[in-house]
């Protein structure tokens, strides 16, 4: 059907995705990127949901575990962050 609108540039993208679409390797990399957004999606939908559930804005947050990576101390973190030394127990698990 897009093919027959008679609009050059639309007929061009048809021809080249059906010369695509008839490439196995190049319809395996399509899938796979397809794949890894979902999956990257899901991650971050799943790490908000965590930060929400533990009350805690997520830049705050990531901020505080690398804090927390880096050896500062649950004193340190929390001046710097504004959190609680729960909240940052928390980030720890």
């Amino acid at each position: 059907m897009l093919a027959q609108t008679g609009v050059a540039p639309i007929q061009k993208a048809v021809y080249v995705l059906h010369q695509m679409s008839e490439d196995e390797k190049i319809r395996e990399m399509a899938w796979q990127r397809e794949v890894s957004l979902h999956d990257y999606a899901s991650n971050m939908k799943g790490a908000e949901r965590r930060g929400i559930d533990m009350g805690i804005d997520m830049g705050i947050a990531t901020v505080a575990k690398n804090l927390l990576d880096m050896g500062l101390s649950l004193d340190q973190i929390a001046a710097g962050t504004g959190l609680s030394i729960d909240e940052i127990e928390k980030l720890k698990q």
